[in-house]
This record gives structure tokens, sequence and C-alpha cells, in this order.
């Protein structure tokens, strides 16, 4: 059993974009839950937590309701999901927060919104 909490990361570019990922070859292609049973093989992995990071406009729900799928159906290891939400923009948060409030299945948590790379 490990004692430390472990997160995942599964990038979908064939449906999902993660403007941020192009030109790392290393990581811009799927890494779905079977290759992360191949890699941790021979350790005690009891949960996992996804966490979204920066995919592009619009698509956030989009990657929640897959990785939720994807706990139902392929690996049900994946205990929560630290979901994005545009915190910094005040009072427009609040259709994400009820959105992921009434989110089916997992246990979501709200992310950071971090400030766009150009700045704005």
């Amino acid at each position: 059993t490990c004692s430390k909490p472990l997160s995942i990361k599964g990038f979908r570019t064939a449906q999902e974009a993660h403007p941020w990922l192009t030109g790392i070859p290393a990581i811009d292609s799927p890494h779905l839950p079977g290759e992360y049973r191949d890699a941790s093989e021979g350790y005690d992995v009891e949960k996992l937590v996804f966490v979204q990071c920066d995919v592009a406009d619009g698509q956030s729900r989009d990657e929640v309701r897959w990785i939720s799928e994807l706990a139902e159906t392929d690996e049900p290891r994946i205990a929560g999901i630290v979901a994005w939400a545009p915190v910094a923009e005040g009072s427009a948060v609040a259709p994400e927060l009820e959105w992921l409030a009434t989110s089916q299945g997992l246990l979501t948590l709200m992310g950071l919104s971090l400030p766009s790379r150009s700045g704005t």
C-alpha cells in the first residue's frame, strides 16, 4: 500500500486539446489507464486522483465526464478529480461550480485557475 497520495493525468489529445503540450512529444499523446497499470506494475496503488491540466477553453466539462466514465469502466481506482474552475473570475465562476456540484459519480474538487500564458 502506498503511503503517499498519487495523481495521474491522462492526456486524450484526440478529443480534448491541451495547447501547452505542443512541442513536447514525450507527453503530447494519449496516456490511458492501461499504460499507467503497466508502468505501476509491482506497486500496490489503491486509489488515484485525476488532476486537470489546462485543457483548452470550453473542454473542461468534457474531460471531467471522460474521467468519470473511465472510473466506471476502465480504472475503478480513480477516486477523485481535481477539476478546473475559473475562480479568478469572481461570481462568473458560479455556473461551473454548480455544474461540478451536480456531477454524477466521483468526488469533484475545484482547482485554481491560473493566469493565461499571455499575461491576460
